[in-house]
Formats: C-alpha cells, structure tokens, sequence
C-alpha cells in the first residue's frame, strides 16, 4: 500500500479514519503492518494486501469460485482475454477495451482511481501505467488469490498499485475521495449490485468518473438458457435498460454507452444535478 492512500480510507466497519502501526516497508510502499481504527479496531497488512474485508461477507458460488488459487491463474491467461469477442460475437480484443477505459476514465487528470473488484488487476495496470506521478491507483478484490495474481502481474511491470482485500458493497473509503472508479465484468457476480453502484457515488468526487462493464441480459434463446443456469451460481445478468437507470438512480450523470451482443459499457462522468 502506498502511504498516500491511508488518508483515504476508513475502516469498513465503523467508517472512521485508520492509522498505522508496525509498518515494514518495501519499494517505497507498506508492506505489513496494521492499521487501527479510530475505535480500536485491527486490519492487517500482509505481503503488501490490506486486508479490509469484513467477516460478516456473504458469498455466493461465483465469488466462492473466485476465491480458488487455479481461477485466480487461469482468468486471465485463459479467458479475459478472448471474453468479450466471445460474449459480444465480433472480434473485441482487450486493446480496444482498454482504450476506451483510458478514454473515458482519464486518469491523466490525476487524483486516486480504483479498479473495483479488479480480479487479475487488467484495469488496474493500465490505469496506473497512465497516471501522474502524484496519483494513485488501488485495486480491490474479495479474492487474495486474485489479489496475489494482480500483485505479480503489477510488479512485473513495475507498476506501484496498492492492493486492498475488501468488498464492493462497502468500500473502505472516505466521502468523495476518488476521482475515478472502473468495474470490469464483476458487477454480473456483486451479491447486492445496486448496494455497490451507491457505494462507488458516495465515493467518487463531484467531478468522478466510472467505467462499467457488464454482461447484459442475452437477447437470444441459447444465450438465456445459459444465462439462466448461471444464476444458480449467483451471477445476475441485469438488463441493459436496467442497468442505466440503477446508475442513474443511483445519482451519476451517464456520458456514454456502448452495447455488442452481450456486453455493455458504460461511463458517467459527475452526479446528476436535480
């Protein structure tokens, strides 16, 4: 964790400010320690992961799976690459993902972004390869499989990112701390996604910015077959109409839209102005 972040954050139980203590460092960044809440409450540091999750989580199947050491390997050497040309039906490779993350969510602009639930760090990593030298990127994930991966994958490329083991639907962060926020894919696996969707609004600055992802409700009968057995699992394929009107209920100003087959991007940019 880089120390400029700890500002920042607030203890996902009691919503106070953290400090910390028995801080051994790495590289510049924290890299075990704990961090102690104003109500004495203890969060541990390990191997550089915060770990902010609290215990009371619920989980379904999706998450359970996620939280396996081989899914945390295989995603993204196996499948992040090719989802969306297979979810979409045309050729969609990840370049042209990316490009649109980095278009919308401009973190040129500086300040502290957050790849939620972020997986293998795909988001992550090229948020941070585009930042200013005083911002910061954090990555969040249920999974420290998944957070061990991101971790590897960031170092390797030399990237400073601060990684967080916390959950979507109450994350560890002040009031309009964060100038921008991106979501990729892991809103379909969200136990209470509109719970997270207000959570990312409470979090973001006035001006903040987000980037969704999603795998929409399918429009053919062989895509709601599958989609339906996924349920069981817990995943949850919300309608793309929907899905627009729960981030504006939720308060965010949608600037743009994008839907190929069953995928669906969304940005907002600012909060909707009554």
């Amino acid at each position: 964790m880089h120390p400029d972040v700890l500002p920042w954050l607030r203890c996902p139980v009691s919503q106070t400010s953290l400090s910390l203590h028995d801080a051994r460092w790495r590289d510049g960044m924290v890299w075990s320690g704990s961090l102690v809440s104003a109500v004495g409450q203890q969060w541990p540091i390990r191997d550089g992961i915060v770990d902010l999750l609290p215990r009371s989580a619920a989980w379904n199947g999706a998450q359970v799976v996620n939280r396996l050491p081989l899914a945390a390997w295989g995603y993204e050497r196996l499948w992040r690459w090719q989802a969306l040309s297979k979810l979409s039906g045309r050729s969609f490779p990840l370049d042209e993902e990316v490009a649109l993350l980095i278009a919308q969510l401009a973190p040129q602009r500086g300040g502290i972004y957050l790849d939620l639930a972020c997986s293998n760090g795909l988001y992550a990593r090229a948020i941070a390869a585009n930042l200013p030298a005083d911002s910061h990127c954090v990555a969040l994930d249920h999974s420290l499989p998944m957070l061990r991966e991101a971790q590897r994958r960031s170092h390797a490329k030399r990237l400073k990112i601060s990684y967080i083991r916390g959950l979507a639907e109450d994350l560890p962060f002040a009031d309009q701390s964060l100038a921008g926020v991106a979501c990729g894919g892991s809103l379909n696996e969200f136990v209470r996604p509109d719970r997270a969707i207000s959570e990312v609004r409470r979090c973001l600055l006035a001006a903040g910015r987000s980037f969704w992802m999603q795998a929409q409700q399918a429009a053919s009968r062989s895509g709601r077959l599958l989609q339906t057995f996924l349920l069981s699992g817990g995943i949850q394929f919300l309608a793309g109409d929907q899905f627009v009107a729960s981030l504006r209920a939720a308060g965010l100003h949608i600037s743009f839209e994008q839907r190929d087959g069953a995928v669906q991007i969304v940005a907002t940019r600012g909060r909707i102005i009554a």
